[in-house]
């Protein structure tokens, strides 16, 4: 994973089929598959890759004020994420308002 100053992860998951979860926070553009492709936005991120550290899939939130702290794999290899947010983020396709100036938690699950 290739970023800017202050990306940080948060945390590391694995499952039984050899994929690896890291979710965090990043600060700027970020390059998961190490191509020089960059991701934009800031704040909340999760990244699957294989343990070969190939990048499998990953989301980025469109919105400044999120940040993922913890991820598992259940059972299953579905992956569930917890973070917290501000405004309106996008989990891949479903987003979300809370009201402004309040900071709402999340989980998510991600299906394999």
């Amino acid at each position: 994973v290739y970023g800017e100053t202050g990306d940080a992860g948060q945390s590391i998951a694995m499952d039984t089929g050899g994929l690896v979860a890291v979710t965090g926070t990043a600060n700027g553009l970020i390059d998961f598959t190490g191509t020089g492709i960059f991701a934009s936005g800031k704040g909340y991120f999760v990244n699957v890759m294989t343990t070969s550290m190939v990048s499998s899939w990953y989301n980025r939130s469109t919105s400044p004020v999120n940040h993922g702290f913890g991820g598992a794999f259940d059972s299953a290899s579905h992956l569930l994420v917890t973070g917290g947010f501000q405004g309106t983020v996008n989990f891949g396709g479903i987003g979300v308002t809370g009201p402004i100036g309040l900071q709402y938690g999340f989980v998510v699950q991600y299906f394999k």
